[in-house]
């Protein structure tokens, strides 16, 4: 505790002899000096990290979608899941383009990075389509293990059905987010 005090001491003795000391703070934020540079900044972070909370949130929802089992509380759980995360997103990037479009307005330029969003759609889409395959190769065999092991019941083949079903779905998203995926990364590529 003593050299604690003692350091404090000699910090206020060095300050009170008449010698100068300059504090200088460095800008947290980098070279943003402005407004709508801050504004921004946060649009690019929220923009950056929703890729990956948005491929969870899918990814979960998928998840819900594959195991629901017949439930069709859990399978409206897991479409919801997929909506609001890709109608979140979609407004992250809306805001982002908007506030281009202000700025450019009021500035007659923009400080904005361009995005490689062909890129980043397609990494997210090959992924989470090589994720579905897995998980409907899974529940495909599941459901087939309830066909095999409870023929004579009707209520569990009526299961295994739905679970085919649910199936057949999640597999139907996977391979729409790759063909938009491709149609999205045509159309951009061939817009110039």
């Amino acid at each position: 505790m003593s050299f604690f005090l003692s350091k404090i001491f000699l910090i206020n003795t060095a300050l009170a002899d008449g010698t100068s000391s300059s504090i200088t703070i460095s800008n947290p934020l980098g070279s943003i000096s402005t407004i709508p540079g801050l504004i921004n900044k946060i649009i690019d972070f929220l923009a950056t990290l929703g890729i990956p909370v948005v491929t969870l949130l899918v990814i979960y929802g998928g998840w819900q979608i594959l195991i629901a089992g017949g439930n069709e509380t859990n399978f409206t759980k897991g479409k919801n899941t997929i909506t609001y995360a890709a109608l979140g997103y979609g407004i992250v990037l809306i805001a982002k383009g908007v506030s281009g479009l202000v700025e450019y307005m009021l500035t007659g330029s923009t400080t904005q990075a361009t995005i490689d969003v062909g890129g980043i759609i397609s990494r997210s889409a090959n992924w989470l389509l090589g994720l579905m395959l897995a998980l409907s190769v899974i529940m495909a065999i599941y459901a087939a293990f309830l066909f095999l092991t409870k023929s004579g019941d009707s209520k569990e083949t009526e299961r295994a059905k739905k679970i085919l079903f649910y199936t057949a779905i999640a597999l139907a998203i996977g391979l729409g987010a790759q063909t938009v995926s491709s149609l999205v990364q045509f159309f951009v590529n061939n817009s110039s």
